[in-house]
């Protein structure tokens, strides 16, 4: 079985391991339009200000993911999903699929509050 996992975001890599647990024969491929690996948001204040290495904002490595034997296409954009023929499109190359998984996250809810603009 061949799933691709659209997003490494914390629910991208959630479904990516999970899968690896469960089963060691599926060919697991995560997409990301970034070109790091999967990182926490939260903690890049702290490593903006200097308070802690950049390795430690990092929630996988790379080096994770070969263990995994989790395949990554990191810095390519999905261009195009073909679901009568499970292939995915990306910027530079395809991939089939039988199961996809679409981890794109969410976009944040910006309260009426007044003031909500000020700096």
């Amino acid at each position: 079985m061949e799933v691709v996992i659209v997003g490494n975001g914390i629910a991208g890599i959630t479904a990516a391991w999970t899968i690896r647990n469960r089963c060691q024969k599926t060919t697991v491929t995560v997409i990301s339009r970034e070109f790091e690996s999967a990182y926490s948001a939260c903690v890049l204040p702290n490593y903006i200000a200097g308070e802690i290495e950049r390795d430690k904002v990092f929630i996988k490595h790379r080096e994770d993911y070969t263990r995994g034997n989790i395949r990554t296409v990191f810095g390519e954009e999905v261009t195009a999903i073909d679901v009568t023929r499970n292939k995915v499109y990306t910027t530079w190359q395809s991939f089939r699929y039988d199961r996809l998984i679409l981890a794109l996250g969410s976009l944040p809810t910006i309260p009426i509050v007044e003031g909500i603009s000020l700096k």
